[in-house]
């Protein structure tokens, strides 16, 4: 059994082109163990070709023992394999893990799946070193705790040893920091020539290629440096334009919350809880929110809601993933169900 005829049949299965017995060779090859690395090794190929994704060797190891010690897979609240011979698992598993993304999105077609843009992929941790859009928005959780909501073509680049010494990323494009606070690291945004350094704030970073730097506070403060000459410091409402020539930078009152309109109407749940994404919608459409059953509030679901959806629409998604029902009354709304499925 060499290593060269275990890749083959690995990539017949991923496309579903293997035959009767190629299909019980592969399985015996994954069964004695001897080809786990490969398999490893494969399944990061295959996912960063397929969606631009890297994984590193822990999350890949991990994935496999998992799979090998015959653990539940899942996809949000549905458990996709269970109680079933576990080498046909492992070898259905490999390919499920590196098509997940494609397999899994809900389709246009389906109404109720619609407004949803993205559901989370299988329950395990994804490491990645950038994140790059093109015209949608996205939520990017750091290992920090820290996020970022990136803007419309922009690029995030995340230094290999973030959050060791100092947690330090890049940024081409437009971008909305939170930044966890943690007063013995430093958090650094590089943007061409400047940067923007903090300890733990709130604050939208522009800087597209070819263009102006502009750094707006929404909340805490922040260091804008240019090599060792410090450009400004900024309070709340206070931006920094820093200009591509020689131009002076200019420091502006604003008002911040004007600066992160880009992406007011996004919704991103990620793995929260029923009871918890309630309260969100509540606030943001001004409606009083219940749900009735409390086996019911503690689910838990990951949706990203991206093209301004009505609050119908945002409901009729999260009440499916979450087994339950809702009604208007004259005091808001009321959510029912028996709790996850």
């Amino acid at each position: 059994m060499t290593e060269e005829r275990f890749i083959y049949l690995f990539n017949q299965q991923l496309k579903g082109e293997c035959s009767a017995l190629e299909y019980r060779e592969y399985t015996g090859m994954l069964k004695s163990g001897k080809f786990d690395h490969v398999a490893s090794r494969l399944m990061d190929e295959h996912w960063i070709a397929s969606n631009d994704v890297e994984l590193d060797t822990t999350v890949s190891q991990d994935i496999l023992r998992k799979i090998f010690a015959h653990k539940e897979v899942k996809w949000g609240h549905k458990i996709l394999f269970e109680n079933k011979n576990w080498i046909a698992v492992a070898a259905a598993a490999i390919a499920l893990i590196v098509s997940s993304v494609l397999l899994f999105k809900p389709s246009p077609a389906d109404p109720i799946a619609a407004p949803a843009r993205q559901l989370s992929a299988l329950t395990v941790p994804v490491a990645k070193r950038s994140y790059v859009t093109t015209n949608e928005h996205q939520k990017v959780t750091l290992p920090d705790g820290s996020t970022v909501i990136l803007n419309n073509n922009s690029t995030l680049k995340i230094a290999s040893n973030f959050n060791q010494e100092r947690r330090e990323v890049e940024i081409i494009g437009e971008g909305y920091f939170d930044i966890k606070h943690d007063i013995k690291k430093a958090f650094i945004v590089s943007s061409g020539k400047v940067k923007t350094t903090v300890l733990g704030t709130a604050f939208n970073v522009r800087a597209y290629i070819n263009n102006k730097v502009e750094v707006t506070v929404t909340r805490g403060k922040v260091s804008v440096l240019s090599g060792h000459n410090v450009l400004g410091i900024l309070t709340p409402n206070k931006r920094i334009i820093v200009p591509q020539t020689g131009v002076r930078p200019q420091v502006l009152t604003v008002v911040a919350s004007n600066s992160i309109k880009w992406q007011e109407n996004d919704l991103f749940f990620d793995n929260i809880t029923f009871d918890a994404a309630t309260v969100i919608l509540s606030k943001k459409f001004n409606t009083p929110i219940t749900i009735a059953d409390d086996k019911a509030k503690s689910c838990r679901f990951t949706a990203t809601f991206l093209q301004g959806e009505t609050l119908d629409e945002v409901l009729k998604v999260i009440c499916s993933f979450n087994n339950a029902q809702y009604h208007k009354n004259a005091d808001g709304i009321i959510i029912n169900g028996p709790g996850c499925l």
